[in-house]
């Protein structure tokens, strides 16, 4: 549920479906990309087990954490993020990590996303900033780009879309630059829309027909 004044509010139930996803190793090929959360791995039961095996195929990892209290502890958090490709998290989540593992202060937003990437292992972070826009940082790069003007109507599912839109340009061989546009383009779009996901396939066809038509 949507809170004008402190964000969105979630009511997680314990012991869900989620919890309990079961795959046989046997279904489970070699793995380009994993793409996954931390919600779903909170308790230590099938669903983390199904996780482990996924990671043990996958070449690279998009981890797009999740900390909502009390559904998250350090261990968790150590073993979902470590040696990942991408992580991605908010300003929030980002403080977070740097209190919850007594990290260093860092005097600048670059500092404190490469002192994250060089703790866990992490080739990359992506991060979400809301109106003030996105950034991206590695061992060598940093990027920074504005946020998308639009006309609000609420940003639940705005990461997700953020993270799709990176995504998508990414396996399309766009630069960093254009990533975090485009990312920031589909993230507007859903913030412009009412809900999570729009119910129309047309919604994102178009989207992605003049990503295509751009290229």
């Amino acid at each position: 549920t949507a809170d004008v004044r402190q964000g969105h509010r979630f009511e997680i139930l314990p012991h869900q479906a989620y919890d309990a996803i079961r795959l046989s190793s046997g279904m489970i090929p070699a793995i380009p990309w994993l793409y996954h959360g931390s919600l779903a791995l909170r308790e230590n039961g099938p669903s983390r087990a199904t996780w482990r095996q996924l990671r043990a195929r996958a070449q690279w990892r998009f981890v797009d954490i999740n900390l909502r209290d009390p559904w998250w502890n350090q261990e968790l958090l150590t073993e979902v993020i470590q040696g990942s490709s991408i992580l991605k998290c908010n300003m929030e989540e980002l403080e977070q990590i740097i209190r919850t593992y007594e990290l260093s202060p860092a005097s600048t937003l670059r500092e404190a996303m490469q002192m994250v990437a060089r703790h866990f292992d992490v080739q990359a972070v992506l991060l979400t900033r809301g109106a003030a826009g996105a950034a991206y940082g590695d061992g060598a790069n940093f990027y920074e780009a504005e946020a998308v003007s639009t006309a609000v109507q609420d940003t639940v599912g705005a990461g997700d879309a953020f993270a799709a839109g990176w995504l998508w340009s990414l396996f399309h061989g766009d630069a960093i630059p254009r990533r975090l546009q485009r990312a920031g383009e589909l993230a507007a779009a859903i913030c412009a829309s009412s809900g999570a996901m729009p119910d129309q396939p047309e919604f994102y066809r178009t989207i992605m027909a003049r990503w295509t038509k751009e290229d």
